[in-house]
């Protein structure tokens, strides 16, 4: 703690900050209030909608805390909604810096902490390697994004995504035998609160913690069974199945087996652009194998993972909102998680020992690549009214 409110890294952070406005502020800005084809307009107008009439609550009943935030910020600051909802993103932006600048400078050595500012918005800005993009002109459709900027709502789920991975491996890792209260309150209220701004991590992160947890019972390794229940199961159940239960209920939407249909919808050459989405992450999971097998972080990112393909590539909404394709957000965020894990892994062997050879081979020809796409990318949406 000492270390992180030293001035060398105050200052680190407030560069960080600086760069972090003067990069996300004028997308945010854009997609916000000069672009129509984003979710921001759909979002806004139910806002508008419960501000003028509270019975619209309905519309966003199970996951209503993007608005709610946006509420909050309007009736306090009394502005015009689209600047309300431009702070939201914002302040989600400067957190989600914030978490990614504390997980990256521990994993670089002290001598090379300077690169924690680079790698975070690195991170924030990294994108699939979209080499069909001269057969297809597609920058978007059809890979796992890693970070897009047209959708409000899991841009501000990322940081709080991160913290309950954060707090699932805390549990996995089985530190402690008994965790404080604060713990078990901390982690369910960051499973609720992600839950309700988005469900698309939590539901690919419970099962991936439950195959985890029910391997250290067969094992009988020891797991605080408090925090397990109470910071976790119980909080994600109750969540998940109020949401299920007003929303898949009903006759007109439902849940489908509907394997690719909504993805070849979007795109052609579905194999080589998911590879192409988790380029870096595949090349150092294969090259450092035996010590990522052995890793927690690694572990709960890859099984979560796995899930979130599941639901991205295999399941659907049935009736009319199967062309919304919702699922699919649970493959990026789970993408995200395991781009942010296997770089807080990759970096932290440049920590431990003297870099070999593969070690720059892997960030020459797999974590730049990303980088350089998440820019053109970047680019394009500012300057295009799209995000295809």
């Amino acid at each position: 703690m000492q270390k992180i409110f030293s001035k060398k890294y105050l200052i680190q952070a407030a560069i960080l900050l600086i760069f972090t406005f003067l990069i996300f502020f004028p997308i945010n800005l854009t997609k916000i209030a000069f672009h129509d084809v984003t979710d921001f307009g759909a979002h806004i107008d139910f806002t508008r909608e419960i501000d003028a009439n509270p019975e619209f609550w309905s519309q966003v009943e199970s996951h209503p805390c993007w608005q709610m935030m946006v509420l909050t910020v309007k009736n306090i600051f009394s502005i015009r909604m689209w600047k309300a909802a431009l702070m939201v993103q914002m302040g989600a932006q400067v957190l989600l810096a914030i978490v990614l600048y504390l997980l990256i400078s521990n994993a670089l050595p002290a001598s090379k902490s300077w690169l924690s500012v680079l790698l975070t918005l690195a991170l924030m800005i990294a994108a699939p390697v979209f080499l069909f993009i001269f057969e297809d002109g597609l920058y978007y459709f059809g890979y796992l994004g890693i970070n897009g900027y047209h959708n409000p709502t899991t841009n501000v789920l990322k940081p709080f995504a991160l913290m309950v991975f954060g707090c699932a491996v805390t549990l996995i890792n089985g530190e402690e035998k008994r965790y404080s209260l604060i713990h078990i309150i901390a982690s369910a209220f960051l499973v609720i609160l992600s839950s309700l701004i988005k469900p698309s991590f939590t539901i690919c992160l419970m099962p991936a913690l439950g195959i985890l947890i029910m391997i250290r019972f067969l094992r009988k390794e020891p797991l605080d069974w408090r925090f397990a229940i109470f910071g976790f199961i119980l909080p994600a159940i109750a969540v998940s199945g109020y949401q299920y239960l007003i929303t898949y209920t009903s006759d007109e939407i439902s849940i489908i087996f509907q394997p690719f249909t909504v993805a070849r919808n979007l795109s052609g050459r579905l194999a080589p652009k998911f590879i192409l989405s988790i380029w870096f992450p595949l090349l150092v999971q294969i090259f450092y194998w035996k010590k990522a097998v052995r890793d927690s972080h690694m572990i709960l990112a890859w099984l979560a993972f796995l899930f979130g393909i599941f639901f991205t590539y295999f399941l659907a909404e049935g009736g009319w909102r199967m062309g919304h394709g919702n699922f699919t957000w649970s493959g990026e965020i789970a993408n995200f998680i395991l781009f942010v894990t296997t770089a807080h892994f990759f970096f932290k062997q440049w920590s431990e020992n003297k870099a070999p050879r593969k070690w720059f081979l892997i960030l020459v020809f797999g974590f730049v690549p990303h980088i350089i796409a998440g820019c053109i990318y970047y680019a394009y949406c500012l300057m295009n009214d799209f995000y295809t």
